[in-house]
């Protein structure tokens, strides 16, 4: 049965980000300790090698995106990030729900699929277009 999981770095207030994100500024003002953890160590990412964490940081973060298939994301997100210059967040299939599909897209592989129908049909589609997922 495929899982469906929430990873993020949040405050105790619940932010994401910091005041102002912007393409030029896109974890906000302050926003970047909520990720300073992802670059205090001395311990590489599998999956990323700019992330130097903590030992038991990157074990933990390197079991997590190992189990990751797709990621789903705002269109906010996807354009403060630039789109991750077209490799996406994690690895696998990227799925960025929108109103608007984006005029240019930065090519990507896998390629990014925007979702116009919502979270729950974003749900749907990353469960059908992962290999061993299946349907809801």
């Amino acid at each position: 049965m495929t899982s469906v999981l929430t990873a993020l770095s949040t405050s105790l207030d619940g932010f994401i980000a910091g005041a102002d994100d912007s393409p030029k500024q896109p974890l906000g003002m302050g926003g970047e300790r909520l990720f300073n953890w992802l670059f205090d160590g001395d311990t590489p990412s599998q999956f990323n090698p700019m992330f130097k964490m903590s030992a038991v940081s990157a074990a933990f973060f390197d079991e997590g995106v190992a189990r990751v298939g797709a990621a789903i994301t705002g269109r906010w997100t996807y354009d403060v990030s630039e789109a991750w210059g077209g490799s996406g967040p994690m690895p696998g299939i990227l799925f960025v729900v929108t109103h608007h599909v984006p005029e240019a897209v930065p090519p990507g592989d896998p390629p990014c699929t925007f979702v116009t129908e919502g979270i729950e049909r974003a749900v749907t589609e990353a469960r059908v277009g992962v290999p061993g997922c299946g349907g809801l």
